[in-house]
Formats: structure tokens, C-alpha cells, sequence
């Protein structure tokens, strides 16, 4: 039996509520663990009409999870590098919302980051 890859999500944003989470949902490799977001209350109503079983009102929560493998980043862009980067620092894989970062110097610190910990790095579009 193969064992399903973990996933937190960060944020409640539209893009993950209609593409991202619905499609780890249907993945027979991936299920969604935890939703995290700085609104709690919102989460909790994401997540209840999403059949996610878990929310946490921190980033850092969520990073801290042991059932969580990888992390979804749809954040505000000019987050990216920085969530990018501690996701790589908690042992997590990341797929992050595009674009990666808003300079190419924080893409390269992402790219290291994620080659330092040996965790992947993809950017969804």
C-alpha cells in the first residue's frame, strides 16, 4: 500500500480552495492534513466546506506538523521566498504559487534553501 503524501496548505486563498486542494483531494498519492491561515475563523470554514480535518492560525504551525511532507504556498507573493525558505528549514517540500519569488535573487535563495535540506522545490501554473 502506498502511503499518502501529507499536505499543509498555507492561506485560504481562492486558487487553493477551487484547483489545488480539490485535486491533492482526488490524488489516491496525497491527502490535506492541515489548512493553516492568520484568520482562523475563515479557515475553519474552509476547511469544513473542504472535509479538511485540521487548521492551525500559524505558518509556523503548520511547519511544525509532523504529518505534514509538503507544503502548498499560495500566498501573497512577496511571501513566497520567505515561507519557501523556513518550509525548506522544517524538512517540508514545497510547491509554490507562482511566481517562486519577486527577484531572482530570492528565487536563488529558495533554490539553495531547498537543495541545503533536501526537499523539493516546484512552483505551480
Amino acid at each position: 500500500m502506498i502511503r499518502k503524501l501529507g499536505w499543509g496548505v498555507m492561506s485560504t486563498a481562492n486558487i487553493g480552495q477551487v484547483a489545488v486542494i480539490p485535486a491533492i483531494q482526488k490524488s489516491k498519492f496525497g491527502t490535506v492534513e492541515v489548512l493553516a491561515s492568520r484568520d482562523i475563523e475563515k479557515a475553519r470554514q474552509v476547511a469544513q466546506a473542504l472535509g479538511i480535518g485540521r487548521v492551525v492560525g500559524s505558518y509556523e504551525a503548520l511547519l511544525k506538523d509532523p504529518d505534514v511532507d509538503a507544503v502548498y504556498i499560495p500566498l501573497p507573493n512577496t511571501m513566497h521566498a520567505e515561507w519557501t525558505i523556513r518550509a525548506a528549514e522544517a524538512g517540508k517540500a514545497v510547491l509554490c504559487e507562482k511566481p517562486l519569488a519577486t527577484s531572482a535573487e530570492d528565487v536563488a535563495k529558495q533554490i539553495e534553501a531547498c537543495a541545503k535540506h533536501g526537499v523539493s522545490l516546484m512552483e505551480a501554473f
